[in-house]
């Protein structure tokens, strides 16, 4: 023997049943690993059935289709754009009935309903492309569009028979935009004066440096400061080529804008972009433009004091991208912003682009016209004499789309000034606020969808009726969930019409008030900037201080975030309207404020200030923040100054807390210098005066 197992030898005499075991059945897969393998296969045939269906598709696309194929060039489109369609097709036949075609229309509607656009424009004609073997057209997208989905349609009436069409809807759209809380408030500086080498009044009456202007800004409880940090104009020498600029230094930005941060204050920087002043020969080597004056037309350097550059120019802007880009890379420096972002005078160097981009009826003889002739021709269709209703006038059409063109140009330069400089920091621009800026080549809407983030809506040079005409075109206009707008008035008298009654300060607090409260239909606007506190300190001001018109700005500020509800306390003021002179006259303050019971409330400060003969006693008190009243007294003496400002006179209370931003409530009354009552002397009741 080996040693070795013999096996058992099968058994199967006499027919006994075989008891070996049967050969090992194939291993069962358990369940749960049954499902995984049917789903991973029919994860796989899902994909392969999608992946052909997606193939078939695309070769169908790719496979020329026996239509006419209308599409928009591409979607959305922003309001600074025109809206451009192509019409076209790959079958030979449908192309041979295009081309037999003497016109071809197109009409946009929305939500069923046909839509014009500027100018009256009903349709849009199509032009042919011979390279591309297509038509195309173009149509300036309306004022203010609503947002939303639009169709168009083509005119099929000259046709033997509807050939077959595949039309494709475009949609216009807001650019996204991050808006500014409501309450929003700025001090302005529009000065190039070198910060570094001023002295400056500060609010508690001190001269101090650059820190002064954060002072007053905290001072009003504004949330920033905006400076003009450049500009080219060429007063005593020509700026050189490479960099014709005069700037406030990097490190004259870097410390006042440390010295807001230090405060909680944002501050931004601006430049003046395309207006130059000085005497042309110094004036930096740039294109100019074009203005209509006396009859005929006039060239930027034909121009004693200010000029605009032409925003045709391409090397103004590459170096407006150039110092922005500068201010944008300091960490001191929140905003970027833009003054004179627009045809400064006329802008009539654009006809020739007007004439081809715009649908617009031009002479017969336009090809043999000189480019002044031409520019004639825009200025003189474009001129209507003062007391005339654009809108009511025959030239309408004609000067309502030379209005959208000049705004759309701006538009496209705000868009590559932007697009140059990045989206690192917010960036805002100043727009006129005639005619919603249109008359000046600018529009908010076109603005925010070419990149400005803010746009500060200036309410100068105006009078109270054409004040108010203003306000109800936008009104009429513009939303505040359209955009985001920030109004201000300028401190400067005799753009207030020299007024006495109301005081050149109250008529500044007034304008201010209704633009915030009135400019939409929706709500009141976000913001409000106060210009400027360079005007305020050296403009004209007289006859009253600088103080009174900073008061007033405050009191500007406080009234809007009252109107927007976020203010965590509110006060009022009650005066006589009436006083006599040396008599002694109640004044009330009256705070409201949520009662606290679980502790103690917040202490206010009051400071009362009042016109240089008025005395306010006291001068400055303490108040819990709760329900109440502060009682004060008045007292008028006509002085030196009481005569230029006609007996009006104001008082005011600036009233702080621990922290938030102070608040500022005015109230004037008139003085009365007669000895003698005319009849019984009756104290006249207080007017209460709120925000």
């Amino acid at each position: 023997m080996t040693g070795e197992p013999t096996p058992e030898k099968e058994k199967t005499a006499e027919g006994t049943p075989d008891v070996s075991p049967p050969a090992d059945p194939a291993p069962k897969i358990p369940f749960f690993k049954r499902r995984r393998l049917w789903g991973i296969l029919g994860l796989t045939g899902l994909i392969l059935v999608l992946g052909g269906l997606g193939w078939f598709f695309h070769v169908r696309r790719q496979k020329p289709r026996n239509v006419i194929v209308l599409e928009p060039v591409k979607t959305p489109f922003y309001h600074h754009e025109f809206i451009e369609w192509k019409l076209s097709t790959p079958v030979s036949s449908l192309y041979q009935t295009l081309k037999k075609q003497k016109t071809l229309t197109l009409t946009v509607w929305k939500d069923g309903k046909p839509v014009k656009t500027v100018g009256n424009i009903e349709k849009i004609s199509l032009d042919y492309v011979p390279q591309e073997k297509a038509w195309r057209g173009r149509w300036p997208c309306p004022w203010n569009a609503p947002e939303g989905n639009y169709e168009v349609r083509l005119d099929t009436a000259s046709f033997d028979r509807c050939p077959p069409l595949e039309i494709r809807p475009f949609r216009i759209a807001y650019r996204p935009i991050d808006f500014i809380p409501p309450g929003f408030a700025v001090l302005t500086c529009e000065n190039i004066v070198p910060l570094g080498s001023k002295v400056f009044p500060a609010p508690d009456g001190t001269k101090k440096g650059m820190e002064a202007l954060a002072e007053w800004t905290e001072y009003l409880g504004a949330d920033a400061l905006w400076i003009q940090g450049g500009e080219s104009g060429g007063y005593s020498n020509k700026l050189p080529e490479n960099f014709p600029w005069y700037c406030q230094p990097l490190k004259h930005l870097k410390t006042l804008g440390a010295a807001c941060h230090q405060r909680g204050i944002k501050f931004g920087v601006y430049v003046m972009s395309y207006l130059i002043g000085g005497p042309p020969v110094y004036s930096p080597d740039y294109q100019y433009g074009w203005d209509y004056k006396d009859g005929k037309m006039v060239n930027g350097l034909e121009m004693k004091k200010r000029r605009g550059i032409s925003i045709t120019d391409p090397k103004r802007m590459k170096d407006i991208t150039i110092l922005l880009k500068k201010w944008a890379d300091l960490p001191e420096v929140d905003f970027l912003g833009l003054d004179y972002i627009r045809p400064v005078f006329g802008g009539y160097e654009l006809v020739e682009d007007f004439a081809r981009e715009m649908p617009v009826e031009k002479p017969a003889t336009w090809e043999k016209l000189s480019k002044q002739e031409k520019m004639l021709w825009l200025a003189k269709g474009r001129l209507l004499p003062r007391n005339i209703d654009v809108a009511k006038s025959s030239r309408f059409p004609f000067i309502d789309k030379w209005f959208w063109y000049r705004a759309h140009r701006t538009g496209q330069l705000v868009q590559k000034i932007r697009a140059g400089v990045g989206s690192k920091k917010p960036l805002w621009t100043f727009t006129l606020s005639w005619e919603k800026g249109w008359q000046h080549g600018q529009d908010p809407v076109m603005m925010r969808d070419a990149g400005a983030d803010m746009d500060a809506i200036m309410l100068y040079e105006a009078d109270r009726p054409q004040f108010d005409s203003l306000l109800k075109q936008w009104n009429d206009y513009v939303r505040q969930k359209d955009v985001n707008l920030l109004v201000g008035d300028v401190v400067d008298w005799p753009l207030h019409q020299r007024t006495t009654n109301p005081a050149g300060p109250e008529e500044f607090y007034r304008r201010n008030l209704a633009a915030a409260t009135d400019f939409h239909s929706d709500k009141p606007t976000r913001g409000i900037f106060i210009h400027d506190f360079y005007r305020a300190w050296r403009g004209r001001t007289a006859p009253y201080g600088m103080r009174e018109w900073m008061i007033a700005g405050g009191a500007a500020i406080t009234s809007l975030r009252q109107k927007h509800g976020v203010l965590p306390y509110t006060v009022s003021l009650s005066a006589p309207e009436q006083v006599r002179a040396g008599k002694t006259y109640a004044i009330t303050l009256t705070v409201t404020a949520p009662a606290t019971k679980s502790q103690k409330p917040e202490e206010l400060t009051i400071e009362f200030h009042s016109s240089p003969d008025v005395t306010v006693t006291p001068s400055e008190t303490k108040a819990p923040m709760a329900p109440g009243k502060i009682s004060a007294s008045l007292t008028w003496t006509p002085g030196a100054s009481s005569a230029a400002r006609a007996n009006r006179a104001f008082v005011a209370a600036r009233v702080r807390g621990p922290k938030g931003k102070p608040q500022f409530v005015m109230a004037y009354f008139q003085g009365d210098t007669r000895k003698e009552p005319a009849g019984p002397d009756k104290e006249q009741p207080a007017a209460e005066k709120k925000p």
